[in-house]
């Protein structure tokens, strides 16, 4: 495209690019319609596109040896991409109201007759002649001679205007916010600077997170943001959420390596500070964390792959005993508990099979009936259960 507007379709040899000739020949004007997708056929004898040519996205074929273009299609909804198969037919896409939909084309020949589209503003100025005097001057109609100029620093943080203030609506969680958008920009457009504030009068929300406001300053490497319980346009639709409750401060920084275009190469580091935020993922179809286990659970769990590793190393967990005759000096009598070793007085927990630990107190020892020693139930607050 030229810088008024037309567009060409050209063609370049592929010989002549490995020779360094980038020179293009000029085949076709279309207006301000773009041309898309031309792409030559298997013969090499015509070129295959698309382009507004006709208001609406139509098939057209160039010939390259006459030079003509031919309009193949004459659509309301528009076609696009087309591509010819083996058979002669052509596969296009078809717009619809769905979508974009494959369609066939099986029979064409070029048409002599086409419908231009009817546009509502074209219309509306054809009735209203007045509208015609309602369109901006191009720039290089500024008599830029007669101007003052002159020569001083450019500081656009102090060039700053207010560009724009409309009201806003977003949405926050499941409720939504009202509030007003301002933005300030400098005449060149090196610094922007918005604000965005808003009230969620419904929606059973705590005090605290009913004001929402966002601040950003954005320059073309730096980028500063601020936001109180901020909301997000979006967040009104779609099932994914990302407004969240708290405050956040950002900084982000843009290095460009290489800026020739289209080439581009750049570096991003940035930096932010939170707090008071809800957890997140909230309507994402995702779990926001592996639940943990009820403690008694997790007690039970370490018991039992205690008392398992005593059986592997065949350690049995306690041994219970009742002696009938005298207790014998260095030598305790009743049960031993697993790591007591003889003469030890120290008691610990025996396990239980429901997976809590069974309270386990040192036995006492009383003279019975015939002078039979038994074996008493002691100081354990659990007796009797």
């Amino acid at each position: 495209g030229e810088i008024n507007g037309q567009q060409t379709l050209r063609v370049i040899p592929v010989s002549a690019l490995l020779r360094g000739d980038a020179t293009a020949t000029l085949l076709f004007t279309l207006g301000t319609a773009i041309p898309s997708n031309f792409t030559f056929s298997p013969d090499g004898r015509h070129l295959y596109g698309s382009s507004y040519y006709t208001g609406v996205s139509n098939i057209f074929r160039f010939d390259l040896a006459t030079k003509e273009m031919q309009a193949l299609t004459n659509s309301e909804t528009g076609f696009f991409q087309p591509t010819l198969m083996p058979d002669g037919s052509l596969l296009v896409f078809r717009y619809t109201g769905d979508g974009f939909v494959p369609s066939r084309i099986a029979a064409f020949s070029p048409l002599e007759d086409l419908a231009a589209i009817s546009f509502l503003g074209h219309e509306t100025v054809e009735k209203r002649p007045v509208l015609k005097t309602w369109i901006a001057g191009s720039p290089s109609a500024v008599p830029l001679e007669t101007l003052s100029r002159g020569t001083v620093p450019y500081r656009p943080f102090s060039r700053l205007r207010l560009e724009s203030l409309y009201p806003s609506v977003e949405g926050y969680k499941d409720t939504v916010a009202v509030g007003a958008h301002l933005r300030f920009s400098d005449p060149v457009g090196f610094n922007h600077l918005t604000f965005n504030a808003g009230f969620s009068p419904t929606g059973g929300l705590d005090d605290s997170e009913r004001l929402h406001l966002r601040g950003e300053y954005r320059r073309y490497d730096w980028t500063a943001r601020a936001s109180l319980n901020d909301t997000d346009f979006y967040d009104l639709f779609g099932p994914t959420k990302t407004s969240r409750k708290g405050y956040a401060l950002s900084l982000a920084h843009t290095n460009y390596l290489i800026f020739d275009q289209p080439k581009q190469l750049t570096f991003n580091v940035k930096g932010q500070f939170s707090g008071n935020l809800d957890r997140l993922p909230e309507f994402q179809s995702a779990p926001a964390g592996r639940p943990r286990r009820p403690p008694e659970r997790r007690s039970a769990t370490r018991l039992e792959r205690r008392t398992q590793e005593a059986l592997r190393r065949r350690i049995p967990p306690m041994v219970s005993a009742v002696s009938s005759g005298p207790p014998v000096p260095g030598r305790t009598s009743g049960r031993r508990s697993l790591g007591q070793t003889p003469g030890s007085r120290r008691s610990a927990p025996r396990p239980s099979w429901d997976g809590f630990p069974a309270c386990v107190a040192r036995p006492t020892h009383t003279r019975g009936r015939g002078g039979r020693r038994s074996r008493g139930a002691g100081s354990c607050p659990c007796d009797g259960r």
